[in-house]
């Protein structure tokens, strides 16, 4: 189906969430603990768990 915007709106925090990670990473070198991939993953699933709790996603 089409769509809906809030899911638009949540591919484009996602997008947002890479760049700054891109940038703000080698400054701040958190990626001691995990690699960078996990670390994401864990960003957008809390994300989504927001999204999910205010009713955008299900």
């Amino acid at each position: 189906g089409e769509r809906s915007l809030p899911e638009y709106m949540f591919l484009f925090i996602k997008a947002v969430i890479i760049i700054l990670l891109i940038f703000f990473i080698p400054i701040k070198n958190i990626t001691n603990y995990m690699p960078m991939e996990s670390q994401i993953e864990v960003m957008f699933s809390k994300i989504r768990e927001e999204f999910v709790e205010k009713g955008y996603l299900v």
